[in-house]
């Protein structure tokens, strides 16, 4: 099987949230500038909900929208309508990279496949009905790109395991 680069970006809480009712519950301005500058002008894998929650996307982006609803349809050029995991490309080409976006049934069924995981950590509660999966027994922290009182973002690689 060939490895997949893909890597997995999310912010969540202190609880594991990272959503409530098909939106964020939190406006972290510094998180959305890194998210945004972390992305543009790669694939970025979303699911339905979480494509339609969104309030803007890039031109120069290049969007995998997952759906199980065989009858859905976008009018922009950039987005591409998958219904198979399967479909998402392994790497990207021409340097652009493939970032597994949300939402939360996307992050579990694609989990096992990344490479490395962006979390930025929000150092508070929050109340939602989304969560990131467990991840910590797969990955290691590799980088620390940011940290506040607020937040933290970092970045985790996956442990390979000699056999």
């Amino acid at each position: 099987m060939k490895e997949c680069e893909w890597i997995s970006i999310a912010a969540m809480d202190i609880n594991r949230v990272i959503g409530s009712e098909n939106k964020l519950p939190w406006n972290i301005p510094k998180d959305m500038i890194w998210f945004n500058t972390a992305t543009k002008g790669h694939i970025l894998v979303i699911g339905r909900k979480t494509f339609e929650s969104m309030k803007k996307i890039y031109s120069e982006n290049e969007y995998y929208i997952l759906t199980r609803n065989k009858n859905y349809v976008s009018d922009n050029v950039n987005v591409k309508v998958i219904h198979q995991i399967e479909e998402i490309p392994d790497t990207g080409s021409g340097g652009k990279k493939v970032w597994i976006c949300g939402g939360s049934e996307i992050y579990k069924a694609t989990i096992a496949k990344c490479k490395y995981i962006y979390i930025t950590q929000i150092k508070r509660s929050f109340e939602g009905n989304r969560y990131f999966p467990e991840f910590e027994s797969n990955f290691y922290p590799e980088q620390v790109f940011y940290e506040d009182e607020e937040i933290s973002i970092k970045k985790y690689i996956r442990v390979t395991r000699g056999i």
